[in-house]
């Protein structure tokens, strides 16, 4: 997995990053033999954090996942919180 930021002065940080995970499952079931699988899961991510004023702090994020022999599917958030 990398994660890496990037200052951008005035505008705030970009945070970015990825990773490639692999997983692997054992089952065994009463009525049947045992079997494994394997997934392998790709995902990317960007967080844009942005000062507001004085007293805020925006944030934008988005993040894909794409999931092998599966869907690929992407989330996002914006959030403003108060700075101290």
């Amino acid at each position: 997995a990398y994660q890496g930021d990037l200052k951008l002065d005035q505008f705030g940080k970009l945070t970015f990053g990825g990773g490639i995970e692999q997983e692997r499952y054992l089952a065994s079931c009463t009525y049947s033999s045992r079997f494994s699988t394997d997934r392998v899961t790709r995902s990317a991510f960007v967080l844009h954090q942005l000062p507001i004023g004085e007293r805020f702090d925006l944030s934008l994020g988005g993040r894909m996942d794409d999931v092998a022999h599966s869907d690929r599917f992407w989330t996002w958030r914006a959030t403003a919180v108060p700075t101290s």
